[in-house]
C-alpha cells in the first residue's frame, strides 16, 4: 500500500539524544523539559538504542531501581528498529504495528535524521489509527471517538 506520504515529509527533525552512560534520571529530565516520550541513545555518537517513558516505568520504577544511578544503556531496548526517510509512511505503520512500538527513529546510512511516532501518523491521517494497532489503554471505539476530534 502507498499512502502518498514519505517519512521525511512527516518526521520530527529535532531528535533528542543521550549518551548510553547517562543516567535514567538525566534522560527523564530531557524528556520532561522537551515534552517528548523518547530519547535516542547513542554510543560513540551513533544511534544504538531508544529509551521510552514505558521503559522507565516498567524497567526502572516498577523494579525499584534507582534512576539516579541506573544507566540508560542498561535500560533501553536491545535492538534499535528504524526506518529510512525515503520510505512510504505505510512502512512505518507496519514496522510499528509488527514491532509493538510507538517511536521510530529515521536513519539513513547510519545517520539519525529524525523520528516518527504513532501520534505523528494519527495527526496526519486520523483514519490510519486502525492500521497502527499499537497497544493502548483505549479500546478501538474509544480511540475512534478521540481521533475524530483531531
Amino acid at each position: 500500500m502507498n499512502t502518498g506520504y514519505k517519512i521525511y515529509e512527516v518526521m520530527e527533525r529535532k531528535v533528542h539524544t543521550a549518551d548510553s552512560e547517562s543516567t535514567v534520571s538525566e534522560v527523564a529530565k530531557i524528556m520532561s523539559e522537551n515534552k517528548v516520550g523518547s530519547v535516542i541513545i547513542t554510543t560513540d555518537d551513533a544511534p544504538t538504542k531508544i529509551l521510552t517513558e514505558q521503559d522507565i516505568a516498567r524497567k526502572v520504577v516498577a523494579e525499584g531501581k534507582d534512576p539516579k544511578t541506573e544507566k540508560v544503556g542498561d535500560v533501553a531496548g536491545e535492538e534499535l528498529i528504524s526506518v529510512e526517510s525515503t520510505r512510504d509512511i505505510y512502512e512505518a505503520i507496519l514496522l510499528m504495528g509488527n514491532s509493538d512500538i510507538k517511536h521510530l527513529p529515521v536513519i539513513d546510512e547510519g545517520k539519525l535524521l529524525g523520528i516518527i511516532t504513532s501520534k505523528d501518523i494519527i495527526r496526519l491521517e486520523p483514519h490510519l489509527v486502525e492500521m497502527l494497532s499499537f497497544k493502548s489503554s483505549l479500546n478501538k471505539e474509544e480511540a475512534k471517538k478521540l481521533f475524530k476530534k483531531l
